[in-house]
């Protein structure tokens, strides 16, 4: 397993952009801070994270002492992606005693394995992934703030996070499951072929997935039966498959967390005012609402897919009668009527 993580560590790092030859390598410039913390976290991309000559990872989770009580608990936004992540994170991030992180700014490749090892119950020690948070809740503290984190990919930690941390917070954000599965497929995840010898076995590393996020953010089921089932859905069947089986799986720790510390949000519905009916569950102070509506007219987290979004009258019947069988049980517990395929 060892090796196997130090080499797609590895193709990780070659597939991406490299510095080009007569550019020195940059490293992001701490800004002025009254705390003792080296890092500007709000002011760096993944992109500063992958090359072994700017090791932010180093600074962000290296020895750190954790000795500032928080203001107040950590909240966690999860959920099964793709639902406007970027845009709570964004809204949060207004808050002037909030340190709010989007996934995409801590470490998603880290992320992306502990979500894949955890999406197939592997026996992984969580020490890693619990400590990376400590180091930012630590922080936010630092600066007189307290931690706000928008991450599908710690849709499958809300116990080791509870556990980790007290009267942690936790708001489960879903979109209309026909939009979510559209955008989930124009980002190909099951568009390639799947190959597997023995589905008994949790499959292997697909060498036709582009990234290791990729693959790890885009499973098939275990065990022959139902694997046989999956492989013949379209690929909006597929997606819709994961799209459940994330819920499901998320749900089943959510449900477990006492009320007065979690909520289920809609993202369609998220306005104002219920955007701060959420002082309720944690503190923070929030934006003025011409910078809330600002950001609702025009939301961030729009590009990425690599392919159009597909309209569900445009879906074929399969794909429509999948989706169905798939989504509706957990479509209706979230209050989304779904339209007949």
């Amino acid at each position: 397993m060892r090796t196997l993580l130090r080499w797609i560590d590895r193709m990780r790092q070659l597939s991406w952009p490299k510095t080009p030859p007569n550019q020195q390598p940059t490293t992001p410039s701490p800004a002025p801070m009254e705390s003792d913390d080296p890092l500007d976290l709000t002011s760096f991309r993944p992109s500063q994270i992958v090359d072994d000559e700017n090791p932010v990872h180093e600074i962000m989770f290296g020895d750190l002492e954790i000795k500032t009580p928080p203001p107040s608990p950590p909240a966690f936004m999860i959920g099964p992606g793709r639902s406007g992540s970027h845009f709570l994170q964004a809204v949060m991030a207004g808050s002037d005693n909030l340190l709010a992180l989007h996934f995409d700014q801590i470490y998603p490749f880290a992320d992306s394995f502990t979500h894949y090892s955890k999406f197939h119950s592997l026996p992984l020690d969580i020490g890693g992934f619990v400590w990376s948070r400590r180091c930012l809740v630590e922080r936010a503290a630092l600066k007189g703030k307290s931690y706000f984190e928008a991450s599908p990919l710690s849709s499958l930690m809300i116990e080791d996070l509870d556990r980790s941390f007290d009267k942690a917070v936790f708001i489960f954000l879903v979109r209309d499951p026909v939009n979510t599965v559209a955008s989930m497929v124009a980002r190909h995840n099951y568009r390639r072929r799947f190959a597997v010898d023995n589905p008994d076995l949790i499959s292997g590393y697909q060498y036709n997935t582009p990234r290791p996020a990729t693959y790890f953010g885009s499973q098939g089921p275990r065990g022959k039966e139902e694997f046989e089932r999956w492989v013949r859905l379209t690929e909006i069947g597929k997606t819709s498959w994961y799209w459940r089986t994330v819920c499901e799986k998320a749900l089943e720790q959510f449900d477990r967390i006492a009320d007065g510390r979690k909520r289920i949000i809609r993202i369609e519905d998220f306005d104002y005012e219920q955007y701060l009916r959420l002082t309720e569950l944690f503190a923070f102070k929030p934006i003025p609402k011409p910078d809330f509506d600002g950001l609702r007219v025009d939301p961030p987290g729009k590009t990425g897919n690599t392919r159009p979004l597909v309209d569900y009258e445009d879906w074929s019947i399969d794909a429509r009668r999948e989706f169905q069988e798939e989504t509706s049980e957990l479509a209706e517990r979230f209050g989304y009527q779904l339209t007949k395929p």
